[in-house]
């Protein structure tokens, strides 16, 4: 897994890569996690999670490459329509 780390104002935002290395928009591999596949989809566990002034910490993450919608938890989804300017 790749994350692209901004060093000064990122327009084009970040990107998780699976399977590869972007080397266009990302930094080096800076550390593999383990991933748990038993369920069918890509599961691990994050150290933290910052959206805007909420940060989680120790979260279980699911990699549904197949499915299109977002999971998190409520107060995150709910910051994220709050940000977005979404209705119920």
């Amino acid at each position: 897994m790749l994350y692209k780390k901004c060093h000064f104002d990122c327009n084009k935002g970040g990107q998780i890569v699976f399977g590869g290395e972007d080397t266009d928009n990302c930094d080096k591999v800076v550390n593999w996690i383990d991933v748990n596949s038993d369920n069918g989809n890509w599961e691990f566990v994050a150290d933290s999670i910052s959206i805007g002034n909420i940060t989680l910490f120790n979260v279980t993450i699911s990699a549904d490459t197949g499915s299109q919608g977002l999971t998190a938890p409520p107060e995150v989804i709910d910051y994220i329509k709050e940000k977005l300017f979404m209705d119920e």
